[in-house]
């Protein structure tokens, strides 16, 4: 059927020739998709140049594993082309809109097969290499900025670590070098603010004692609301003293 005027889709009713081997409808000018049906055929060899096809899916062919010879040169075929090819012995995709990376199973066919396909890529002679997909770019990135942050991060983390350790040390070692100061404990005899803020009764029991029970020698001045002492502590110290009268002092909150 090669070489005729057909034109239109195949029709896909061609599924009940379950018993041809080959097929040959190259040279016309068939249209549309390639129809899933061929799949169920028993094909040795399938051309099918020449045409006006578009389109490819991998389930079109993926069960002809009988398949020798395969031509689909010369059509509007788009997409990628299928790994299962590989199996076929004698294969032509050449003048096509393939695109994408041609398998390694593939890299044995000549170039010829191939040509005409400008967005095809691989190590096939004539065509440019494939660049690397992003998600391979991405994943390649990330280890090498994870990479990049452990031999950042873990560093700076130890060096952080040991001088707070350092620091720490030098604190204690400070510490327990430091001798210790005498807490004095307030006495009777001892400074009168301290024994004030220790015992007040002990602090008034001095004063009385020293004032002779606030002897009228001992006063240094009189004025409206009590009268000034001059009280020389038993620790040595000379205070001055205010002894309020009585009114004034219950007036006090």
């Amino acid at each position: 059927m090669a070489s005729n005027l057909l034109e239109g889709p195949i029709p896909l009713d061609i599924e009940s020739l379950n018993a041809l081997q080959y097929l040959d409808l190259s040279d016309n000018k068939l249209s549309g998709r390639i129809p899933l049906q061929i799949g169920g055929l028993s094909l040795y060899q399938l051309d099918l140049s020449h045409n006006i096809l578009q389109g490819v899916k991998p389930s079109q062919f993926e069960s002809l594993t009988q398949l020798n010879i395969l031509n689909l040169s010369r059509n509007n075929l788009t997409g990628m082309i299928p790994e299962f090819l590989v199996y076929v012995r004698n294969l032509n995709l050449s003048f096509n809109s393939l695109k994408g990376p041609t398998p390694d199973g593939l890299l044995h066919f000549a170039p010829e097969a191939f040509t005409g396909n400008k967005d095809l890529c691989g190590s096939i002679q004539g065509f440019l290499p494939c660049p690397s997909s992003p998600s391979v770019n991405q994943e390649r990135n990330s280890k090498v900025k994870h990479t990049l942050l452990v031999f950042i991060l873990v560093p700076t983390l130890l060096f952080f670590v040991t001088t707070f350790a350092l620091v720490i040390f030098i604190l204690c070692r400070r510490y327990r070098a430091k001798p210790l100061k005498h807490d004095p404990s307030p006495t009777k005899n001892g400074d009168l603010f301290s024994i004030w803020n220790f015992d007040g009764k002990i602090a008034f029991e001095d004063i009385i004692k020293a004032t002779e029970d606030f002897d009228i020698k001992y006063c240094i001045g009189t004025g409206g609301y009590g009268s000034v002492y001059r009280v020389v502590l038993p620790s040595g110290k000379v205070v001055a003293l205010k002894k309020l009268h009585r009114l004034e002092a219950k007036q006090l909150p």
